[in-house]
């Protein structure tokens, strides 16, 4: 009886390399003071990140709810909070 193909293999089997989706780059945070906190708001950690440029409170919560922060930030009460060193997951 012939092996049934899993679905890893059909896909790997149907698409072209170039065609496969690559890994997202991921973009690290740059000089970070040395005594941060474990946790800290999730503007804070914009604010750390990106400067005079972070996104608006709705985008940031966005990029939370669609897994765009790694690790992932955590609700403590009725506000999000992130460690200092989490980085920002692009397409």
């Amino acid at each position: 009886m012939k092996r049934k193909e899993s679905l890893a293999e059909w896909v790997m089997r149907a698409t072209p390399p170039e065609k496969l989706r690559k890994p997202p780059v991921v973009k690290k945070a740059q000089n970070l003071p040395a005594n941060l906190p474990r946790l800290v708001p999730l503007q804070v950690w914009a604010d750390l990140l990106m400067g005079e440029h972070a996104p608006h409170k709705n985008t940031l919560r966005n990029w939370v709810n669609s897994g765009r922060i790694h690790p992932r930030p955590v609700k403590i009460g009725k506000r999000w909070f992130v460690q200092p060193d989490a980085e920002y997951i692009s397409d």
